[in-house]
């Protein structure tokens, strides 16, 4: 598959989710998807991503969660986390090659598994 392909099908999985997130409630805003090499590498130099990010394909995207009232939802409570992995349940049966960066500690990140990069 290429990888114009990839893009499109987890473009369209990313409008499932939105719209998944919109019908249960929880509101969402979408802070990075693209992301350039350099800033790949620098983030990977500063231990806060990789250097094969899938940002810079745009196989992935960074979520961020509010509560109603206009609170981040930063993870550091149980309700944040609970509402990043119901959508995470979710994105998870939209695609096989779905993964969910809070299997790896980083809840707002949802990709499409490429080259063996998640």
């Amino acid at each position: 598959m290429s990888l114009r392909e990839k893009r499109i099908r987890f473009t369209r999985n990313l409008g499932r989710l939105l719209l998944y997130a919109e019908l249960a409630g929880i509101c969402v805003a979408v802070d990075e998807v693209k992301r350039s090499k350099a800033q790949a590498q620098a983030n990977a130099a500063a231990g806060v991503g990789i250097k094969d990010s899938l940002h810079v394909l745009g196989l992935a995207v960074d979520l961020d969660l509010y509560e109603s009232n206009g609170r981040w939802m930063d993870g550091k409570l149980p309700i944040d986390r609970d509402t990043y992995k119901k959508l995470a349940d979710y994105w998870l049966t939209l695609d096989p090659d779905n993964a969910w960066g809070g299997s790896w500690g980083d809840l707002r990140h949802y990709s499409l598994s490429h080259g063996g990069v998640r």
